[in-house]
């Protein structure tokens, strides 16, 4: 199992980053440089629990589809989503929110699993763990865009 850790400082009220961590069209936003486009489920708006989007896009050279489920949610402190369907055995991302006086803290803890045990973790070291951190730094740094200008506005309810 692989455990990855990001720690985000957004110069932003603790509210408004929570609310773009779960918009979908800032989703779509980040997920257009990488051919992913949303299928089904929420395809707008902001998660709420029990929410899901369905995915599809080219991921490793083959064409694939994943839902991410939002399975649990505390305003604005936390919130936790799950990859199904896909070619992990399992992914969870959890998402915790700390207000501090200028801002919040966001961090993303991910845990995951690739299938076929040794070679699988080979697959992770080579690549995987590498791609995801580079995919939730984009996914971060547009976020914190978005949460430190005006941009939110043209998103957010």
């Amino acid at each position: 199992m692989a455990d990855l850790h990001l720690t985000t400082v957004i110069y932003a009220p603790i509210q408004r980053v929570f609310d773009l961590t779960r918009c979908v069209s800032l989703h779509k936003r980040h997920f257009e440089h990488h051919n992913i486009i949303p299928l089904n489920g929420k395809t707008s708006g902001v998660l709420e629990m029990r929410d899901y989007t369905r995915w599809e896009g080219k991921l490793g050279g083959k064409k694939r589809q994943f839902i991410m489920d939002l399975s649990e949610i505390d305003k604005p402190n936390f919130y936790r989503d799950e990859m199904r369907k896909d070619f992990f055995d399992f992914f969870l991302h959890e998402h915790y929110f700390r207000e501090i006086d200028n801002g919040t803290i966001m961090i993303d803890q991910i845990k995951y699993q690739l299938p076929h045990g040794i070679i699988g973790k080979m697959i992770n070291r080579a690549c995987a763990e590498k791609y995801i951190t580079q995919y939730l730094k984009e996914r971060n740094d547009l976020i914190k865009t978005y949460a430190e200008g005006n941009n939110w506005r043209a998103i957010l309810p």
